[in-house]
Protein backbone atom coordinates (compact mmCIF):
# COMPACT_ATOMS: atom_id res chain seq x y z
CA UNK A 1 0.00 0.00 0.00
CA UNK A 2 1.33 3.67 -0.79
CA UNK A 3 0.07 6.30 1.83
CA UNK A 4 -0.15 9.99 0.61
CA UNK A 5 0.21 12.31 3.18
CA UNK A 6 -0.89 16.38 2.70
CA UNK A 7 -0.13 18.75 5.78
CA UNK A 8 -2.96 21.09 5.46
CA UNK A 9 -3.19 24.82 7.30
CA UNK A 10 -6.19 27.21 6.16
CA UNK A 11 -6.67 25.37 2.59
CA UNK A 12 -10.37 25.94 2.38
CA UNK A 13 -9.79 27.02 -1.08
CA UNK A 14 -7.10 24.39 -2.48
CA UNK A 15 -7.69 21.35 -0.71
CA UNK A 16 -10.62 20.07 -2.74
CA UNK A 17 -8.70 20.40 -6.13
CA UNK A 18 -5.67 18.25 -4.69
CA UNK A 19 -7.88 15.86 -3.30
CA UNK A 20 -10.37 15.31 -6.52
CA UNK A 21 -6.94 14.62 -8.43
CA UNK A 22 -5.83 12.59 -6.16
CA UNK A 23 -9.01 10.22 -5.79
CA UNK A 24 -8.76 10.10 -9.70
CA UNK A 25 -4.96 8.40 -10.36
CA UNK A 26 -4.89 6.00 -13.05
CA UNK A 27 -3.92 3.37 -10.30
CA UNK A 28 -7.03 1.33 -7.94
CA UNK A 29 -7.71 3.46 -4.78
CA UNK A 30 -7.46 0.31 -2.80
CA UNK A 31 -3.36 0.45 -3.36
CA UNK A 32 -3.19 3.42 -1.61
CA UNK A 33 -4.94 5.44 1.25
CA UNK A 34 -5.10 9.67 1.23
CA UNK A 35 -4.21 11.23 4.83
CA UNK A 36 -4.88 14.94 5.76
CA UNK A 37 -2.87 16.00 8.03
CA UNK A 38 -5.58 20.11 9.43
CA UNK A 39 -2.55 22.05 11.35
CA UNK A 40 -4.95 24.04 13.54
CA UNK A 41 -6.60 25.55 10.55
CA UNK A 42 -8.92 28.38 11.56
CA UNK A 43 -10.92 28.57 8.15
CA UNK A 44 -13.18 25.30 6.66
CA UNK A 45 -10.28 22.92 5.52
CA UNK A 46 -11.40 20.20 8.04
CA UNK A 47 -14.95 20.45 6.85
CA UNK A 48 -14.27 20.58 3.53
CA UNK A 49 -12.22 17.19 3.69
CA UNK A 50 -14.56 15.51 5.75
CA UNK A 51 -17.14 15.60 2.59
CA UNK A 52 -14.52 13.21 0.64
CA UNK A 53 -15.58 10.17 2.37
CA UNK A 54 -12.27 8.21 1.07
CA UNK A 55 -9.53 10.90 2.91
CA UNK A 56 -8.52 10.26 6.28
CA UNK A 57 -8.54 13.40 8.48
CA UNK A 58 -6.35 14.30 11.17
CA UNK A 59 -6.73 17.38 12.83
CA UNK A 60 -4.15 18.84 15.19
CA UNK A 61 -2.99 21.77 17.12
CA UNK A 62 -0.68 24.61 14.92
CA UNK A 63 3.13 22.77 15.24
CA UNK A 64 4.29 23.74 11.65
CA UNK A 65 4.04 21.17 8.24
CA UNK A 66 6.82 19.28 9.73
CA UNK A 67 4.82 18.25 12.46
CA UNK A 68 1.64 17.26 10.41
CA UNK A 69 3.99 15.66 8.10
CA UNK A 70 5.28 13.27 11.16
CA UNK A 71 1.66 12.94 12.36
CA UNK A 72 0.65 11.52 8.89
CA UNK A 73 3.49 8.43 9.02
CA UNK A 74 2.60 7.84 12.59
CA UNK A 75 -1.26 7.12 10.75
CA UNK A 76 0.27 5.79 7.78
CA UNK A 77 -0.51 2.23 6.63
CA UNK A 78 1.29 2.29 3.12
CA UNK A 79 5.00 0.58 2.78
CA UNK A 80 5.45 3.83 0.57
CA UNK A 81 4.90 7.09 2.06
CA UNK A 82 4.61 10.31 -0.27
CA UNK A 83 3.86 14.18 0.62
CA UNK A 84 2.02 16.38 -1.47
CA UNK A 85 1.13 19.92 -0.58
CA UNK A 86 -2.46 21.32 -0.88
CA UNK A 87 -1.67 24.07 -3.54
CA UNK A 88 -0.67 21.13 -5.80
CA UNK A 89 -3.25 19.49 -8.69
CA UNK A 90 -1.21 16.05 -9.17
CA UNK A 91 -1.29 14.64 -12.52
CA UNK A 92 -3.26 11.24 -12.93
CA UNK A 93 0.02 9.08 -13.09
CA UNK A 94 1.36 11.31 -10.08
CA UNK A 95 1.46 8.23 -7.65
CA UNK A 96 2.44 6.06 -10.61
CA UNK A 97 5.43 7.55 -11.48
CA UNK A 98 6.44 8.20 -7.51
CA UNK A 99 6.71 4.64 -6.68
CA UNK A 100 8.29 3.51 -10.12
CA UNK A 101 11.57 3.51 -8.95
CA UNK A 102 10.91 1.17 -6.50
CA UNK A 103 9.43 -1.05 -8.47
CA UNK A 104 12.96 -0.76 -10.98
CA UNK A 105 15.00 -1.09 -7.51
CA UNK A 106 12.96 -4.36 -6.40
CA UNK A 107 13.03 -5.99 -10.35
CA UNK A 108 16.74 -4.96 -11.27
CA UNK A 109 20.34 -4.50 -9.79
CA UNK A 110 19.99 -2.62 -6.56
CA UNK A 111 22.95 -0.53 -7.37
CA UNK A 112 22.23 0.05 -10.85
CA UNK A 113 19.06 1.49 -9.53
CA UNK A 114 19.79 3.58 -7.07
CA UNK A 115 22.18 5.71 -9.61
CA UNK A 116 18.73 5.56 -11.65
CA UNK A 117 16.85 6.59 -8.41
CA UNK A 118 19.00 9.61 -7.59
CA UNK A 119 18.05 10.97 -10.87
CA UNK A 120 14.45 10.46 -10.44
CA UNK A 121 13.53 10.75 -6.89
CA UNK A 122 11.41 13.75 -5.51
CA UNK A 123 12.13 15.11 -2.32
CA UNK A 124 8.94 14.72 -0.82
CA UNK A 125 8.93 10.89 -1.51
CA UNK A 126 10.10 8.80 1.68
CA UNK A 127 10.19 4.86 2.13
CA UNK A 128 8.98 3.27 5.07
CA UNK A 129 8.93 -0.51 4.96
CA UNK A 130 10.37 -3.22 6.57
CA UNK A 131 12.52 -3.73 3.13
CA UNK A 132 13.79 -0.82 2.52
CA UNK A 133 16.85 0.72 1.20
CA UNK A 134 19.22 0.80 3.81
CA UNK A 135 18.01 -2.97 4.95
CA UNK A 136 19.46 -4.12 1.33
CA UNK A 137 22.40 -1.87 1.58
CA UNK A 138 23.33 -2.92 5.00
CA UNK A 139 21.70 -6.58 5.00
CA UNK A 140 20.00 -5.50 8.37
CA UNK A 141 16.22 -5.32 9.41
CA UNK A 142 14.41 -2.55 10.07
CA UNK A 143 11.82 -1.72 11.73
CA UNK A 144 8.56 -0.86 10.25
CA UNK A 145 8.39 2.35 11.28
CA UNK A 146 11.65 3.72 10.22
CA UNK A 147 11.62 6.60 7.27
CA UNK A 148 14.34 7.10 5.09
CA UNK A 149 14.54 10.32 3.48
CA UNK A 150 15.77 9.29 -0.27
CA UNK A 151 17.18 12.39 -0.61
CA UNK A 152 19.76 11.56 1.89
CA UNK A 153 20.65 8.04 -0.30
CA UNK A 154 20.86 9.97 -3.24
CA UNK A 155 23.81 12.41 -1.59
CA UNK A 156 25.69 9.64 -0.89
CA UNK A 157 25.70 7.71 -4.38
CA UNK A 158 26.12 11.11 -6.25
Amino acid sequence: MISVIIPVYNAEKLIADCLIALLNQNIDFSKYEIIVVDDGSSDNTAKIVEIFKDVQLIIQKNRGPAAARNEGVRHAKGDIVVFTDSDCIPNKNWIEQMIMPFIELIKKSWLRDLFKLSMRINTTCFVKTNISILSILTQQPLKRKFLINLVVITLVFQ
